[in-house]
């Protein structure tokens, strides 16, 4: 499913609201769907961050997952803590996941190398 970005931003809050739910599930699905939304999600990284102690692998892979789609440089800002999940989470899920997005974040470039780059491209395309 592609990124919903800056038209969902009003339901960002309301979806944040939900990484507290006592369901994992509810969680889980509200961090998910935090990724979706994309860059307008990134004011609420910092609660994601926080998920990744909840006790349900599920709710911290999901977190894992996030993160990046949230733009590449929110999960460059805590790389140390993917890395942690990489290395010391229990669950098989979580370091799985954990691998995946720090692999993705090999792959891209910096922000602001990223869009100097876009910007060069677009005069190109002219």
């Amino acid at each position: 499913m592609a990124q919903v970005g800056p038209p969902a931003l009003c339901h960002a809050e309301q979806v944040a609201s939900r990484l507290h739910d006592a369901d994992w599930g509810v969680r889980a699905a509200a961090a998910n769907a935090l990724g979706k939304i994309g860059k307008a999600a990134g004011p609420y990284a910092a609660e994601l961050i926080a998920l990744l102690g909840d006790i349900n692998p599920t709710v911290r892979a999901a977190v894992l997952s996030a993160l990046p789609k949230l733009g590449g440089d929110v999960a460059r800002l805590h790389w140390q803590k993917v890395v942690h999940s990489l290395e010391n989470d229990e669950s098989d899920m979580v370091r799985n996941t954990a691998f995946e997005v720090i692999r993705e974040m090999c792959k891209q470039k910096p922000g602001a190398e990223r869009e100097e780059e876009e910007r060069r491209n677009a005069h190109r395309i002219r």
